[in-house]
């Protein structure tokens, strides 16, 4: 290949940095798509040899999947992922440990004047297409004069092996002008058959009927989510609200 021809393809390569959505179709080589900063995960498994190019500082977030193929990578998946104002982060991780990365992914869910919320989105590839396994809220804020006071939703998250099984763990810690007003743990349970994320059922506190109501929005999401799972080639902020993602807080949240 002539020094005129890898010029042309690296300049393609970096344009697609500063250009949202425009990413090349293919890679001629491992090198120059390190060089446009693909990652180069196992998110179709260990035997397929792939790297995924994100542009995160977009709305939507896109990402491409390449494909080692005989002529370089070639672009095989595309996803949108709802990311308001560009501030979406990913990362990778083997939730099952057998060697295939998923895609998780903190995007803003409810955000507005005095208002702020961070989802996290869980994408898994099923062997012919990537899903969203889970979507969950990380953390709900809001202050004086949207809410009657200063709330916040602090939400912690880890995979873990319970009883045998891959979990998702959640540790949810409520305070109101800064005191704490609730803390609470909720556990969701991998079914390989249902392909997701399913919520064993909680215990019930009916002595804080705040945190309870908290506890029903959440769990009416996740029921939406396991039957309308948010499609990630989609981009839009659609689902977040269908969902009723976005109003897990209610009514605190709103005066």
């Amino acid at each position: 290949m002539s020094s005129s021809s890898i010029a042309l393809l690296l300049l393609t390569a970096l344009a697609f940095m500063q250009a949202p959505g425009d990413a090349p179709r293919r890679f001629a080589s491992r090198a120059l798509a390190v060089e446009a900063s693909c990652r180069f995960v196992p998110v179709k498994g260990p035997a397929t040899d792939t790297c995924v190019l994100a542009t995160v500082a977009a709305d939507p977030m896109h990402v491409v999947v390449y494909d080692r193929s005989r002529d370089g990578y070639i672009a095989a998946n595309e996803m949108a992922i709802p990311s308001w104002s560009g501030a979406a982060k990913l990362s990778f991780e083997d939730v099952l440990g057998a060697g295939t990365d998923w895609l998780a992914i903190d995007t803003v869910g409810m955000h507005g004047t005095g208002i702020f919320q961070r989802a996290l989105l869980v994408v898994a590839w099923d062997g012919t297409s990537f899903r969203t396994v889970a979507a969950e809220s990380l953390g709900y804020r809001c202050s004086r004069p949207t809410a009657p006071a200063d709330y916040e939703l602090q939400v912690t998250h880890s995979f873990a092996t319970t009883s045998g099984s891959r979990t998702l763990q959640l540790q949810y810690d409520l305070t109101r002008d800064k005191q704490a007003i609730g803390r609470w743990c909720d556990s969701l349970r991998w079914n390989a058959a249902q392909f997701a994320f399913v919520p064993v059922p909680p215990t019930v506190d009916v002595s804080n009927p705040m945190i309870e109501g908290i506890r029903e929005r959440i769990a009416r999401v996740r029921d939406y989510a396991i039957t309308r799972p948010l499609d990630p080639i989609d981009g839009s902020n659609r689902w977040l609200g269908d969902s009723g993602m976005m109003n897990v807080l209610d009514p605190v949240c709103v005066q």
